[in-house]
């Protein structure tokens, strides 16, 4: 009586995994999909510009902290030796 049960049970896991599977894949595109709006909305919050309270711009804030590694783009400044790396 067991053995004929056997066969029907195992499609019904199946049918679960597939099931727990496409659920899965919902979640996860789900979670893309809101990932990809917040660093949309990040990058738009982000700018060069400095903030209103008077703090820096994002760029005079990487020239600070990484000196010589920034991009130069004033014409008043040096240009640089041709040196790559080093002290």
């Amino acid at each position: 009586m067991g053995l004929h049960l056997a066969p029907v049970w195992w499609e019904v896991v199946k049918m679960g995994k597939q099931i727990v599977m496409l659920i899965m894949a919902i979640a996860i595109v789900a979670l893309v999909g809101a990932q990809t709006f917040q660093i949309n909305d990040l990058q738009k919050g982000v700018s060069s510009q400095p903030s209103e309270d008077g703090g820096e711009s994002n760029d005079e804030m990487m020239a600070r902290m990484h000196p010589g590694q920034v991009k130069q783009t004033s014409s008043s400044q040096p240009s640089s030796t041709g040196m790559v790396g080093g002290c």
